[in-house]
This record gives structure tokens, sequence and C-alpha cells, in this order.
């Protein structure tokens, strides 16, 4: 333990250490000394440091860069290592950081889906300054110098990460939504002596399963839409009306499915007996036909 404090200490000291000037707020915030916006072609230059700040909430970080780094999602700070000192007790390292992302959090815990990260950094990715107070801030962590090249390999590999996640979260989503139509076209034909209800097409279906909304949220508009595409989820037709029992083989007939697939080629299709299946081109075409759609 002594040793890493030492480390940390050690690493300290090549940061802070580099410039000590004085200075009144005023100058800081003014520019006069720093400017308080850089781009990354200022990374370019040799001399500048990335770091980030340990503890559960780290200084000059949003609320949401906060939760992020509580996730493992730890707010980057890049400096040259100098100092500022305001009063003999009250000293600043001047550093810079990406301006947090506008995310609604609630819509996110909706949907499933990950915090998302910072887009990779570019010659014109905005860098507003950040004064990290020493006497509030925190132990230093992962210390190096600014490799810019690498800087945007690990960005890019995180922002890949991310969309991985969120394309599965969706996929998620797609499959709720299709198993909850599933149920209240069941719950239809328990209802209606085992007959289809007469959905010739997705406004015909939504029509014919409002009343089912105490078991199945079908007035909430998202669970007709597919999440990535916004487009209504299609019936099969040729089962409007059409008696539950005619159906042979229900694991094979197509109740209700996506109207466009996803970017990897795949669709998401529910069928008569419940179950829900996320299927490549090749099987979605078989399905398509054993249920006798055009």
């Amino acid at each position: 333990m002594k040793r890493l404090v030492m480390i940390v200490s050690l690493a300290w000291c090549a940061l802070a250490g580099a410039q000590d000037a004085p200075a009144s707020l005023a100058a800081l915030l003014s520019g006069d000394l720093a400017p308080v916006r850089i781009t990354g072609q200022a990374l370019m230059d040799p001399g500048w440091y990335r770091f980030t700040v340990a503890g559960s909430e780290a200084p000059g970080a949003s609320t949401l860069q906060n939760m992020a780094g509580q996730l493992g999602v730890s707010t980057v700070f890049y400096t040259r290592g100098m100092v500022v000192a305001v009063t003999p007790t009250i000293r600043y390292l001047v550093a810079y950081a990406r301006p947090a992302q506008v995310v609604s959090l609630q819509e996110l815990m909706e949907r499933g889906e990950p915090l998302p990260p910072q887009p990779p950094i570019t010659a014109t990715t905005g860098l507003s300054l950040c004064l990290l107070d020493l006497r509030a801030v925190g132990s230093l962590k992962d210390i190096r110098a600014v490799d810019p090249r690498q800087e945007m390999l690990a960005d890019t590999a995180a922002l890949s990460l991310y969309e991985e996640a969120r394309m599965k979260a969706l996929m998620n989503i797609s499959i709720n939504n299709l198993r909850q139509i599933a149920v209240a076209i069941l719950m239809f034909c328990q209802d209606n002596e085992e007959n289809f209800p007469p959905m010739t097409n997705a406004a015909a279906m939504h029509t014919a399963l409002k009343a089912y909304d105490g078991a199945v949220p079908v007035q909430n508009n998202k669970l007709w839409l597919q999440p990535v595409v916004n487009e209504p989820y299609q019936p099969n037709p040729t089962l409007a009306g059409k008696p539950l029992g005619d159906i042979r083989n229900p694991s094979e007939m197509v109740l209700a499915y996506e109207a466009k697939p996803w970017p990897n080629g795949q669709r998401c299709a529910a069928f008569v007996d419940g179950h829900v299946e996320m299927m490549t081109d090749e099987r979605w075409k078989a399905a398509k036909a054993k249920s006798g759609m055009q």
C-alpha cells in the first residue's frame, strides 16, 4: 500500500511540479494564463499528460460523468502540469476535458441501454478548461504521456463496444415487444371463440388488441414500434379471423414480425406458439414461406 501511495505521489509531483505561478481567478477564467478551450490538435504537441481522478466524485465532472465513473467509466483529463496559486492555500491544476454529453438517464434505463462513451478524439474535438483544486482532488490514476494515436484507438474501441451493447439492448426490447404482442393476440383468441383478430395490417391489429391494456401495455405506443427504425410491427395477414385450431404447426407459423431487418441482416418474429425468434435472412425467408406470406 505504501509503495502504491509513493508511486501516486511521485506521479503527482511530475504533473503538478512543472509550474507554480501566482494568478487571480479572473485571469484564469479570462484565458490570460491558459485558453479556456482547446481542440484535440493541441494534444499533438509534446508535454501533455492524461489522467483520471480516483474517488466517488471527480472534481469538475458533471453528475452524469460521476455516475459513469461509479460504473467504471472515468473522465479523462489532459494537462501539461501547470499549477496556479490563487492564494497561498488555493492552488489549481490546469487541465482540460471533453464537455459532458447530454443524455437522458431515464430513457437509457427504460430502454436498457448502456451509458454512451465519448466519441473518438480528433483534431477538431473540443476540450474545455478544468481547474482542479489541489486541496480537494483525490489520487490521480492512469497517468501517462499523451499518445494521440492511442487516444483515438482507445476511444474507437470503446465506441465499438458501446454500439455492440446498445444493439443487444435494443434487440432485447424488440424481442420483448413481440412477445407481449403475441400474448395479447392469444388472449384475444381465448376471448373470441379461438379466432384470431382481424389483423389485416398493423393498424387493425393495434385496434383489435386495445381491450387488453390491463394485461399487456398495448396503450404504450413504444410497444408497437421497432426501436431502431420506429416502424410498426406487422401481423401475418393470412391469420386474420382464422380459427386457431386450423394452425397445424404453431411453432412454424409467424404471428407478427419486424417490418425491416437489423443492420446485421437478422429479423425478429413471434410465432403462434408464443415463442419469439431472432433469425437470419435465410431462416426468415423459410419461415415466411411456411406461413403463407408473400
